[in-house]
Order: C-alpha cells, then structure tokens, then sequence
C-alpha cells in the first residue's frame, strides 16, 4: 500500500524510450544481471535463463514480443537503485509513427 509506480515515454531521435520506475522492494543484483543479459540470447534461449518457472516469465514474454516486431533493435535494461527498480525501454519509432512524416498529396 502506498507504492508508486512511475512511466515515462521519451523520444530521442527515432527511438522511444519508456521508463518505469516503481518504488517498492528494489530487485536483487543477480535478477538485475539475469534480465539483462537476456538481450544477448537467440529468443529460444530466453525461458532458459530462469530455471525455476517462478520469475522471469513476463519480462521473457515482453523482451520476445519486442524483439519480434522490432528485431534486434530493442534495448531492454533493468537497475535495482536504493529506492526502487528502474526498467527502461527503448524501441524505434516505426515510420507509421512518425509525426514528421511528410504526406501524401
């Protein structure tokens, strides 16, 4: 009770950058590392990184879904900081989305 959870969207160049900070119990160094080294894996490999079917699950399903409509050019990044967890996002902006896209006549 009385926890924030804080999101934020950026946009640097083409790329947006979502942030989510929530102030609870931060997470452990060793999850921090496991979840961040996910980035590296072929996509099957993913789930192998948490054993225990316990963790991991929804942070494996969402790095998969970005990774498959965005390939490879997703960033994903986790930080345990004193007052919380920071989870940060940054996927390219898809030329549908962009708003200086000049239109047709």
């Amino acid at each position: 009770e009385g926890g924030i959870i804080r999101i934020t969207v950026t946009k640097e160049d083409n790329v947006l950058v979502f942030t989510v900070f929530n102030n609870g119990e931060p997470i452990n160094e060793e999850a921090c590392d496991r979840i961040n080294s996910l980035a590296g894996l072929p996509l099957n490999q993913m789930k192998e990184t948490f054993q225990n079917n316990k963790n991991g699950y929804g942070i494996v399903n969402i790095i998969t879904r970005l990774r498959l409509m965005y390939d490879e050019k997703i960033v994903f990044q986790v930080k345990s900081e004193q007052d919380g967890t920071m989870f940060t996002v940054k996927v390219p902006e898809r030329p549908d989305e962009q708003q200086d896209k000049p239109k047709n006549s």
